[in-house]
């Protein structure tokens, strides 16, 4: 008895059972164990396709071959392959002929159709393959769960295996994309839970992706980068824009939170929210919040802006209160108490700290804390300022160790005053811009300059006419005074004790005016002036 298959090919009553010709002249052939993966390969000897190794005997379907001729069903061996029992010979190829894959990275589960035309001749006709399933173009497809109910929509449940010698990824959505959608935006895919009934309760979220790690990996894995979700937007071609008229923008990330006009009395409004969380009895040596990174890559600068971190607004937008924020009055505090705002680390070579010089106008604080400001104009405006952990209670206070060359220099472009101090007294000084040397006049300047020790509260004062008066007694070169206003000391071979210069006689003279006119002493005495003879 013969049948007809569905090629229309006569099948033989006397053909061998499927034991031993498994699926003989039908249009879909018995699995194959793995598919080659677009490489041409050897026929002959063991060896692993798709990441499967083969054992002999293994059906392996042949498909990438330079020589088309040679594509396949085959069995694998130690020697030469050969072809299948179901496959090889004329009567047995048609087109739509079909294989599954049972095993393999790539190919796993797939089942791959021969395109190549009637009448095939083998050894002689080109033999093509494609990939029928999974489907390569599905159109419309729409999945719809039972209204009302907690259904799941598409649940896809994988246990991977075996060894790669380049990337997988499971499952992939591939897009040509040619559409012309004017000022509008395309997205290659969506997800849109719609909350709008008000016995919705609990959270939502619009995507979730776990990345679960379990037990350690293997010992030898060379890359031990583990990220549960991963956005990459890559150009490889110009947009059409030229220098100076720059066209495109690429976004590997776009958070976007917007309430509506009817969305009132909400309790937060933000465009992401990153969290952290080092459960106690774990350990870690790098932990941040957010992180930027240049990769290796990256060897051009942005030709007008350049930053790891940027805020703008669109024209319109409100503008923000507070364009960085470190805690608020409800949640804890986010650093330690012996944390930093900013730290650098690495010792690198920085062109600024922070730099505001770009700002229009400042017209509060550039920098503010508790007892200490820098305005817009730079003037500090500290509650005091203390260096070397000197006193306290001083509007400026400065300790440093002694030194006769110098502990403060105020200096202008030619001259400067240092102050310092040692063991024996405190001293300032005039002196030139370097503080060194080169001493100059020390002024010092007012309507009235008053010279006072302590505890008194007058000692000498100078007035504008340059008069000095003393508040007591007077003694110059002698001791403090017990007996009299003004004491001068003893004389010495080198010195006199008293010196008057050649004058002319005061115009109105006071009584007790004493002056020498160059040959004589003269004194205002009793309203009649006097001259002393000296014999």
């Amino acid at each position: 008895m013969a049948t007809i298959d569905r090629r229309g090919a006569t099948v033989s009553a006397a053909d061998p059972p499927i034991g031993t010709n498994p699926n003989p002249d039908l249009a879909i052939k018995a699995p194959v164990r793995a598919a080659t993966t677009g490489s041409n390969i050897t026929l002959s000897g063991l060896q692993t396709i798709d990441g499967v190794a083969l054992a002999a005997g293994d059906r392996v379907l042949v498909k990438d071959q330079a020589d088309v001729t040679t594509n396949g069903l085959y069995n694998a061996a130690t020697g030469p392959w050969t072809r299948t029992i179901d496959a090889n010979n004329n009567s047995q190829f048609a087109q739509g002929l079909m294989v599954a894959a049972g095993q393999g990275s790539a190919n796993a589960n797939g089942l791959f159709r021969l395109t190549t035309a009637n009448p095939i001749a083998l050894g002689t006709s080109a033999l093509a393959w494609s990939l029928t399933t999974p489907p390569v173009a599905v159109s419309g497809l729409t999945i719809t769960p039972a209204a009302l109910t907690t259904n799941q929509g598409l649940f896809i449940s994988q246990n991977g295996a075996g060894t790669l010698a380049g990337p997988l990824q499971y499952n992939q959505i591939a897009i040509t994309d040619n559409v012309n959608a004017g000022n509008n935006t395309v997205t290659g895919f969506s997800v849109f839970p719609g909350m709008s009934d008000s016995a919705v309760a609990g959270g939502r979220q619009g995507l979730q992706s776990t990345l679960w790690l379990s037990q350690p990996t293997s010992p030898t894995n060379p890359n031990r980068n583990y990220a549960a979700g991963s956005f990459v937007a890559q150009a490889i071609s110009n947009d059409g824009g030229g220098s100076g008229a720059e066209k495109g923008a690429m976004f590997g990330l776009n958070a976007v939170a917007t309430l509506s006009a009817q969305a009132t009395h909400m309790g937060e409004c933000s465009a992401g929210e990153v969290n952290v969380s080092a459960a106690s009895g774990s350990s870690v040596l790098h932990k941040y919040g957010w992180k930027v990174v240049q990769l290796s890559t990256d060897a051009v600068s942005g030709s007008s802006d350049d930053a790891a971190f940027y805020a703008a607004n669109q024209a319109g937008a409100v503008g923000w209160g507070t364009l960085i924020q470190i805690g608020d009055a409800t949640n804890a505090p986010p650093l330690k108490a012996t944390g930093a705002i900013m730290a650098i680390k690495g010792s690198p070579t920085i062109g600024s700290g922070i730099d505001l010089s770009g700002a229009g106008t400042i017209s509060n604080f550039a920098f503010k804390s508790t007892g200490f400001s820098v305005d817009g104009s730079g003037n500090l405006k500290p509650n005091s300022i203390n260096i070397g952990s000197a006193a306290a209670g001083f509007g400026l206070a400065y300790k440093g160790a002694d030194n006769s060359s110098g502990q403060v220099l105020i200096a202008g472009a030619t001259k400067g005053v240092r102050i310092w101090t040692n063991s024996a007294a405190s001293s300032i000084e005039a002196v030139d811009q370097t503080g060194t040397g080169s001493f100059q006049p020390l002024f010092i300047a007012g309507s009235t300059v008053t010279l006072a020790s302590n505890g008194e509260t007058t000692a000498v004062t100078i007035d504008t006419s340059q008069n000095v008066t003393l508040a007591s007694d007077l003694g110059v070169g002698t001791a403090a005074l017990t007996s009299s206003f003004c004491a001068i000391a003893a004389g010495t071979t080198a010195k006199s004790q008293m010196n008057f210069a050649a004058s002319t006689a005061p115009t109105s003279p006071n009584n007790g005016d004493f002056w020498f006119d160059g040959t004589n002493f003269k004194a205002r005495v009793g309203g009649v002036t006097k001259t002393f003879t000296i014999a």
